[in-house]
Parts: structure tokens; C-alpha cells; sequence
């Protein structure tokens, strides 16, 4: 969606349109995705003297583009928190291990 005020936000679009198309999706822990576009927000934000935590794009758009109310937004969240920790522990159980990666500020991708 070329909409210049979602700066940002494109991605929650897709995926949530991804889900309205039953399009499957799924998370691996041999595959690496790196976004370089980080470094262009935080130019930009440099240039409109943004602080850090702003956002480039139009929350509020976004919201409308999403066509979800507070509580829809709400349960999604939650029900995505309770599939990532039920996974968590279905890859402790089965294979002693969960991937999990922590990238701090100007520091290498730290695996946990």
C-alpha cells in the first residue's frame, strides 16, 4: 500500500490481510531475516527531530487501515503471546532448546 503517513506500518497491514486470506504462515528457527530499513527510520527521525521511540507513521491510519476495534487489537495480541509461549515450551520439551535472538543497539545478534 504506497500510503506515505503509514511509514512503518505496512507490515502489520500485510500480515493481517495475509490472515483474512487464510494464507499460511510460520516461523522457523533456520531462517535469518535481517531489516535494513532501521537504519533509514532512525535517519529520519534524526532529521525531523524525532526522539527514538517516536513513529514515523500514522498510528491512528494504521488502526484505520487494520479495520480492528481496541478489544479485537487487544485478544489478538494476547492469543499471540499464548501461541509463542505454548511453542516456547513444545521446543523445550521436545528438543531441549528454543531459538530466541536479542539484538541490542550497535551490538551482534545475540542467540538465546
Amino acid at each position: 500500500m504506497p500510503v506515505p503517513k503509514l511509514f512503518g506500518y505496512e507490515d502489520a497491514i500485510f500480515f493481517k490481510r495475509s490472515v483474512e486470506k487464510d494464507i499460511k504462515m510460520g516461523i522457523v528457527g533456520t531462517a535469518w531475516l535481517h531489516h535494513y530499513g532501521m537504519t533509514t527510520q532512525k535517519a529520519l527521525k534524526l532529521e525531523k527531530h524525532l526522539a527514538a521511540t517516536d513513529s514515523l507513521g500514522d498510528r491512528d491510519l494504521m488502526k484505520i487501515f487494520l479495520g480492528d476495534g481496541w478489544l479485537e487489537r487487544k485478544l489478538h495480541k494476547l492469543k499471540q503471546k499464548r501461541l509463542g509461549s505454548m511453542e516456547k515450551i513444545r521446543e523445550l520439551r521436545e528438543f531441549g532448546i528454543t531459538v530466541h535472538s536479542v539484538r541490542i543497539e550497535g551490538e551482534p545478534v545475540q542467540w538465546r
